[in-house]
């Protein structure tokens, strides 16, 4: 029984050795492979990381894609050298930017209309900036144009203070191509009729979208469409200080009186308290507009109440006012305000 019992021991000794004996002949085979398993992983991946940086490096960060030139071009003959030269140091400072680190000369990150945006907001008197970019073909030049073009001038417009005033009555007529409209009288405030005493600050271009884009002399002259501004807002650089349609009015205004009835308005201004338009002729009589009706219709009823009433009392005329639609009132200077001229 004893040695039944060893035999047993020596069985299970012999087993466990056999055991271990196995573990170190077969185990580490597969420790070996999965080893070399995540060696490989880690390779690769180091690659692939090495590969991606240069990638982001080659495409974002080397000279390879950045922009090699802008050649600035002067599409008029009114844009200085100066201007170009201000234009060309500022295109620089854009490239200098950067969009998430990579700057914007960089051909995967320039955007033409992010440029256009930044050259005409730090130049009010550029109205467009047409960027071309190179070719395919020519792609290797890394190169891009702009072409510049400059606001034109449509009128000088004048920041200007009110000094002193005076009063006086509007006397109505009735066109007889009009209906009537119910009304008995029509005031004008102070400074509505003489002329005004007037301090003028400063004077700027604005061209026919509206848009301030230069300082300006105050200049007088019949190619000069001069306005005058009473209403104490600020004028400042790059500010659309009127909308188009009203450039275009004063403009078609102005045009068709010199056209059609001899009449040259010299300047126009804006009131204080309501913004009203008003244009002073040559002659020393005013015009108060109403911008609900087109320039041509106000114009005709003038030239007609001119030619029928006025005749060759017109160096005597104050004042036309037109802001009440389908009436026209005049008033002769020194006239008695309670003399009536309504025409019926």
């Amino acid at each position: 029984m004893i040695k039944s019992g060893r035999s047993q021991l020596e069985i299970h000794l012999m087993a466990q050795e056999f055991s271990q004996k196995s573990k170190i002949l077969f185990r580490p085979k597969r420790l070996e492979k999965k080893q070399r398993s995540k060696h490989k992983k880690i390779i690769f991946g180091v690659l692939f990381l090495i590969i991606f940086a240069g990638a982001i490096y080659f495409f974002f960060f080397s000279t390879t894609f950045q922009i090699k030139n802008a050649l600035i071009i002067a599409s008029e003959k009114n844009i200085s050298a100066d201007l170009v030269a201000q234009v060309q140091n500022s295109v620089r400072d854009f490239f200098q930017m950067r969009f998430f680190f990579v700057r914007r000369d960089n051909l995967f990150v320039f955007q033409e209309n992010e440029l256009k945006d930044y050259l005409i907001s730090k130049f009010p008197e550029i109205s467009d900036a047409k960027i071309e970019r190179s070719s395919e073909k020519n792609l290797a030049e890394r190169e891009i144009k702009i072409y510049l073009t400059k606001r034109e001038m449509a009128a000088i417009w004048c920041e200007t203070d009110l000094a002193s005033a005076a009063t006086g009555e509007l006397k109505p007529v009735e066109e007889e191509n009009f209906e009537p409209v119910t009304s008995t009288a029509a005031t004008i405030s102070e400074s509505e009729a003489v002329r005004p005493k007037e301090e003028i600050k400063k004077c700027f271009y604005v061209d026919g979208e509206g848009v301030v884009f230069e300082e300006a002399p105050l200049t007088f002259g019949a190619l000069i469409v001069l306005v005058k501004d009473f209403s104490g807002d600020e004028i400042s650089l790059g500010a659309r200080i009127a909308e188009p349609k009203f450039i275009e009015f004063i403009l078609d205004a102005r045009d068709w009186l010199a056209k059609n009835s001899d009449v040259s308005l010299a300047e126009f201004s804006i009131d204080k308290e309501d913004r009203q338009l008003r244009g002073l002729t040559s002659e020393e009589w005013q015009i108060v507009f109403n911008e609900s009706q087109t320039a041509a219709e106000q114009g005709f009823i003038i030239k007609k109440v001119l030619e029928q009433e006025i005749k060759d009392k017109r160096r005597d005329l104050e004042y036309f006012d037109l802001r009440i639609e389908n009436r026209i009132y005049y008033k002769y200077r020194n006239q008695d305000s309670k003399e009536d001229n309504t025409q019926k």
